[in-house]
């Protein structure tokens, strides 16, 4: 199953952490439901991101607006936008890449890119269907996949002819990233989601993540339920079987210790909340997970 685990220690929700390699910032993921982050937790980065629908349906929402991504579907992910996804036997390649890397030294290609870059054109989040969008995306995931010397160079130059394809047909958007509700609902959002992403081995408390939203406990757990469509503590949960999942395929830990290390004080509870979460046991997950790698 290639492209399960490629670039694992990169696929990190922290704004911060970047994607690929320093010298080559694109990173590619096949997601199938055997994924350790299959389910998406809100995060965002620095980077933008190209996802594409092969098959299954895939609920989307970027900054708070709900998409549903069916098979054929492609979606533009600006950075910066908060995202998150919930997956009904979807099966979809990401790509995530830091535009920056596109600039080059002629002036106009560069004026182009850095109008996305500087967020002078915001992308819309969806992309037409077409057989020329359908061709380019179907390229990039070809050349992303392949590791043969040279596919660097092909991969850059899709996701220019990608990027090509939205300015001539100015699939642009009106709104702004960072708008008014953003600054309003989604900078208190990111501090409680980086604190959790911070302190998610340790006890967290209700009243811990109210004050660093700056509302009352109350208020914020009907904020944060109107933005995530979960409790604090079943979100809190999800991210910590999340992190489980990446340390059950990249470590040789034991599942007590996992447990413990992701903020789980009893093995018992753990396993209970691994089970509703995955549908199977940690040990059944890393068991799978690891034969289908090594097929």
């Amino acid at each position: 199953m290639k492209g399960m685990v490629t670039n694992l220690k990169y696929f990190d929700y922290f704004e911060k952490i970047q994607h690929g390699t320093f010298n080559y910032p694109i990173a590619h993921y096949h997601v199938t439901k055997d994924h350790p982050r299959y389910h998406m937790m809100h995060h965002w980065h620095i980077e933008q991101e190209i996802i594409i629908i092969l098959s299954g349906k895939l609920e989307l929402t970027l900054d708070g607006k709900e998409y549903t991504a069916e098979e054929g579907d492609i979606f533009f992910i600006n950075d910066g936008v908060v995202h998150s996804a919930v997956p009904h036997d979807a099966v979809y390649e990401s790509i995530v890449f830091d535009m920056r890397c596109l600039l080059s030294r002629n002036q106009v290609c560069n004026a182009l890119v850095t109008n996305i870059i500087d967020h002078r054109d915001v992308i819309m989040p969806v992309m037409p269907h077409s057989e020329e969008i359908k061709s380019i995306s179907e390229r990039l995931v070809s050349a992303v996949s392949d590791e043969e010397r040279g596919s660097e160079l092909l991969v850059q130059g899709l996701i220019t002819e990608f990027l090509g394809f939205i300015i001539k047909h100015k699939l642009f958007t009106d709104e702004k990233i960072a708008d008014k509700r953003s600054t309003g609902q989604l900078v208190p959002f990111k501090r409680v989601v980086s604190y959790i992403e911070q302190n998610y081995a340790q006890k967290i408390m209700l009243a811990d993540l109210a004050k660093t939203a700056g509302m009352t406990p109350k208020y914020f757990c009907s904020f944060f339920y109107g933005m995530t469509r979960k409790t604090p503590i079943e979100y809190v949960n999800n991210y910590r079987i999340e992190r489980a999942c990446e340390q059950l395929l990249s470590t040789e830990m034991s599942i007590t210790d996992i447990g413990l290390n992701c903020g789980f004080n009893e093995i018992s509870y753990f396993i209970k909340t691994f089970r509703k979460a995955i549908g199977t046991t940690p040990h059944q997950y890393r068991k799978k997970a690891r034969t289908l790698l090594n097929e």
